[in-house]
């Protein structure tokens, strides 16, 4: 679960819940200006927490400064469909690698994170940011554990790209509760030494995932 340090008071992290569902929901468009006095006027609070709650959304890879202004971060339908082509193949690999290679230390870490990923799937409070945080802390985990680097990077670079439609994603607990099914599947093959079929379960959910977004994600970011 990310956690995230605001100076000010709990306006801070209200702002960031607040703005985070505009921008996921669709609300706030893609490469659209995000206005600090009309999130201030909006809420209502002062500038201090929505600045905070912006300067937080920036570090995520959300929001993008360009001078004093905030803007939503573009990603292309295209440059989705793209990505997830290359998770595929990446995270294919770092699954199939990490069966083989696991050890007792590792098996724990996975074990773990299937344990936190279980209890937030099932929570009807958890939101779409703890969600996606542990989900991204799973495929991290397995990535680090390949050994290999460059996997190791560019794994993670797909992941930052791509946040904004992961978040997307996790609204719905129908696709949570199907993160969940898809991850524990590649868990098990893990933890069993089946690399290939690590290696498999982990391609069908990459699958699943960008099918997921090209039903709901898409239609609520782009226009045909």
């Amino acid at each position: 679960m990310t956690v995230y340090m605001f100076e000010s008071s709990n306006l801070s992290k209200i702002a960031y819940e607040n703005i985070l569902k505009l921008i996921t929901s669709g609300e706030i468009k893609l490469g659209s200006q995000v206005s600090q006095n009309e999130l201030s006027r909006k809420f209502p609070m002062s500038r201090t927490p929505v600045r905070e709650a912006l300067f937080a959304l920036e570090n995520q890879g959300l929001l993008e400064k360009n001078g004093t202004k905030y803007y939503v971060s573009y990603i292309s339908k295209e440059d989705v469909i793209k990505l997830y082509e290359v998770r595929k193949i990446l995270e294919g690999g770092s699954a199939k690698i990490c069966a083989m290679n696991l050890n007792d230390a590792g098996r724990k870490r996975l074990e773990n994170i299937m344990r936190k990923l279980k209890i937030l799937s099932e929570s009807e409070v958890a939101t779409p940011d703890e969600i996606a945080a542990e989900n991204g802390n799973l495929h991290q985990t397995i990535a680090e554990m390949s050994g290999n680097a460059y996997i190791y990077k560019f794994i993670m670079e797909t992941l930052l790209k791509l946040r904004l439609v992961r978040m997307s994603l996790l609204i719905s607990q129908e696709r949570r509760v199907e993160e969940y099914r898809d991850h524990k599947i590649i868990v098990d093959h893990i933890l069993k030494g089946e690399g290939e079929k690590a290696c498999a379960a982990m391609q069908t959910h990459e699958d699943a995932v960008l099918e997921f977004a090209r039903k709901t994600v898409f239609k609520k970011f782009y226009v045909d």
